[in-house]
């Protein structure tokens, strides 16, 4: 296992420094074959202007450009497939499974070419990691996905000793499908006092966009799962019944002095 990001990032930078150079210098001697004299203030010029566009170039790559799909077929080729990075950037929804019991579990992940960081959420708790790695192994080609958290509870029993600030490791596995990954999963482990606790989870890419919250259900699913209180009040049944109703009344009211006439003058 080597650390993927800082392992390519300083091959990366090395390569990138000694083609800049060699690159100069042919420019340089070109240059200077072309024209016959150079001064100092051109030469400072031209210097300044490389290491600029150098460094536009460098902070839009490591930002930007090398999650496009043409540097990503770029990197995936042999001279360079050590440099590529999954992007697994956006929130994932799973579960993670503790003690038998399975709890709905969201991972957010912020990304770019050389660093990398995840905040996570539950029901009643949330943790940021401190430390994030992505991890490449070179023989069986599988890349994981490691962090080291800080995480808090709201649902620490009191009186027990159950803290309710703890930190963990956890270590995921990168399913990847045609360059895309798809899926996370792997295992966890805390320092929780006074009973140390550990699981699983399994997680799938919901959307690139972070919430920075819990919110595991969406409120158009929320929405949608409780059709039946606006098809109630829209029901009209209960005005239909009362006006059917109201008109047997009356027929029944009319109905019952007409019997009362009769009886009241019997001929």
């Amino acid at each position: 296992m080597i650390q993927h990001n800082l392992y390519k990032i300083h091959n990366l930078q090395t390569k990138y420094i000694r083609w800049v150079l060699w690159g100069f210098g042919f420019i340089l001697i070109i240059v200077s074959r072309t024209i016959k004299s150079l001064d100092y203030q051109t030469v400072s010029t031209v210097i300044g202007a490389v290491a600029f566009l150098s460094g536009i170039l460098i902070s839009l790559f490591n930002n930007k450009l090398w999650k496009c799909n043409f540097f990503q077929k770029i990197m995936r080729m042999t001279p360079f497939e050590d440099y590529w990075t999954p992007i697994i950037e956006g929130r994932w929804k799973g579960t993670l499974i503790r003690n038998g019991e399975s709890h709905d579990f969201v991972l957010e992940i912020i990304q770019n070419f050389t660093s990398i960081s995840c905040t996570s959420y539950t029901h009643h708790s949330s943790s940021n990691a401190f430390a994030t790695e992505i991890l490449y192994d070179k023989q069986s080609k599988l890349y994981k996905l490691a962090f080291c958290w800080h995480g808090q509870t709201r649902n620490a029993q009191k009186g027990t000793g159950d803290s309710n600030i703890f930190d963990g490791f956890t270590i995921l596995n990168i399913a990847i499908e045609d360059g895309q990954p798809h899926r996370l999963w792997g295992e966890y482990f805390t320092n929780r006092q006074p009973n140390q606790t550990k699981g699983f989870i399994s997680l799938k890419l919901q959307s690139k966009t972070l919430q920075n919250t819990f919110a595991y259900y969406d409120t158009s699913t929320a929405a949608s799962d409780k059709p039946a209180i606006p098809d109630t009040a829209a029901t009209p049944a209960i005005p239909d019944t009362s006006n059917t109703q109201a008109v047997l009344d009356m027929s029944t009211t009319q109905a019952i002095p007409d019997k009362a006439t009769t009886l009241a003058n019997p001929e």
